[in-house]
Parts: C-alpha cells; structure tokens; sequence
C-alpha cells in the first residue's frame, strides 16, 4: 500500500489543509512531558516502522 509521510516544524506541525487530507494520523508520546522531537529524530522513527512493513526483496 502506499505510503507518504508529512512532517511539520517541531512547534507547528503540518499547516491544517495537510493535516485534513491525511487519512491517519500519527504521534510518537513523549514520556516526561517533552513538547516535542526533533523533526529528523521523529522522521527516522517513523520512517523505520514503514521499513519493518515492507516485504525484503
């Protein structure tokens, strides 16, 4: 299945005209009350999950 991944600034996220085309929406929790990741951090975490799902080969 396809897939595309938007990542926002660290602060303000997606613009919301992004953020209602999406048809799920993902969010990595923050034990201890960070605000946030960085952008790259965030990217390769979820960039890695996908990874996982894909058939090798």
């Amino acid at each position: 299945m396809p897939c595309a991944w938007a990542m926002g600034h660290e602060g303000q996220g997606v613009s919301d005209d992004l953020l209602a085309r999406a048809s799920l929406k993902v969010r990595i929790d923050q034990p201890g009350g960070e605000e946030s990741l960085n952008v790259a951090a965030a990217a390769a975490i979820c960039l890695y999950a996908s990874s996982l799902k894909q058939p090798v080969g």
